[in-house]
């Protein structure tokens, strides 16, 4: 699974859930011993622009997280990156996420 991240003005913004809802339920289920309500992780997401940056004509930047850990869970490391100017491409490994 990949996710790109772009610097872009946005005149139109969509609201992106985090992560999908099987997901999400696996999540609220592994910290459950938190005594986080279930529904928690779902209700987590992101604005994105409705449309493609017009632009891309900026360096390219891989992030791997590893540890067996989801990408969606740094997701915030890549859009700082390409706040300053990098398409940064997000990637998790088959089989190494959670």
């Amino acid at each position: 699974m990949l996710s790109l991240f772009q610097l872009a003005n946005c005149s139109q913004t969509v609201q992106i859930p985090y992560m999908p809802p099987a997901t999400a339920a696996a999540h609220d289920a592994m910290f459950g011993f938190l005594v986080i309500p279930n529904g928690t992780s779902e209700a987590f997401g992101f604005k994105a622009c409705r449309s493609p940056p017009k632009s891309t004509g900026f360096p390219v930047s891989l992030f791997s997280t590893g540890a067996g850990t989801s990408r969606l869970v740094y997701s915030f490391l890549p859009k700082w990156v390409a706040s300053i100017g990098f398409n940064v491409v997000s990637i998790d490994h088959t089989y190494d996420a959670h």
